[in-house]
């Protein structure tokens, strides 16, 4: 994932010169195409330089903030950059959260490490990255990773400009950051993800308690579901009502949410997210 899903922009190690440059080439997956109808096929060639490894978990953020904007964002044919903006505040939250649960660090102060300092590194390696695009033979495209991007101190709000001939490609890694990471917080405890992918594929938004086991072949006498559920509500991946007891349980009102979308309740998310409007910049 680390060498994959970063375009090479995340430093191996904290002992590599920040400023190293680098050029790399990127296999683009055939027919990665947009709602929008624009495509990004052939050849893509970076060169610029690489970051700090902290800048990594700002990179995961925002690569699942651009999938899920562009999921209610229709781009258009003629658009050639989009505009996205984006919280100092909320961006820092969730590069936080995602280094924790990667690291599987909940409630640790090392969380704190990630600052804005890492989210003007990244902008600025990005907007300093060259793309070089190939689509077929005698056809070439010279662009920045990043048009431009620019920083409100009063909105306090990033606003980043992004190519829209890059969308197909950002859309695809902030998808599989986000099932990624969705999977990694899940498979720490037993029965998380299968309960949670059973009632994801299923697509309803009341069930039977009792109706949950048996259909995920689990012994009653030795899987607590409602302590299952209650814990995938805890990680912020869902919401949901109960009532009834015994056999006659039942959780109605189901919402999901989505990895790079969710905010904990929890006391400490609380304080760290107080901190950011305190001490943030």
């Amino acid at each position: 994932m680390i060498n994959d899903l970063t375009f090479g922009f995340i430093s191996a190690t904290a002992r590599t010169k920040a400023n190293a440059m680098l050029t790399r080439k990127v296999t683009l997956p055939e027919h990665l195409t947009l709602s929008c109808s624009h495509t990004l096929t052939g050849q893509l060639e970076l060169s610029g330089n690489q970051c700090h490894p902290l800048c990594r978990y700002p990179l995961y953020s925002l690569l699942m903030y651009i999938h899920n904007h562009l999921a209610t964002r229709e781009v258009t044919a003629n658009e050639s950059v989009i505009s996205l903006r984006i919280k100092k505040h909320e961006w820092l939250y969730r590069s936080r959260l995602v280094y924790s649960d990667y690291h599987n660090l909940r409630n640790s102060e090392r969380q704190m490490m990630i600052g804005v300092n890492n989210l003007e590194e990244l902008l600025s390696c990005l907007s300093t990255t060259i793309c070089h695009y190939t689509p077929y033979a005698k056809k070439e495209y010279n662009f920045g990773f990043l048009s431009c991007y620019s920083y409100s101190r009063s909105a306090e709000c990033y606003t980043l400009s992004i190519p829209v001939m890059l969308l197909p490609v950002l859309d695809l890694l902030g998808a599989l950051i986000q099932e990624y990471m969705t999977e990694l917080l899940l498979t720490r405890r037993q029965y998380l993800l299968p309960v949670f992918n059973y009632l994801r594929q299923s697509r309803h938004q009341t069930y039977k308690v009792n109706d949950i086991l048996a259909d995920l072949y689990l012994e009653k006498g030795k899987v607590r579901i409602m302590s299952v559920l209650s814990q995938l509500a805890e990680h912020g991946v869902l919401s949901f009502v109960c009532y009834g007891k015994g056999e006659a349980r039942v959780i109605s009102e189901l919402r999901f949410t989505l990895y790079g979308q969710r905010i904990l309740e929890d006391e400490k998310s609380a304080i760290l997210l107080g901190d950011l409007f305190q001490n943030a910049g």
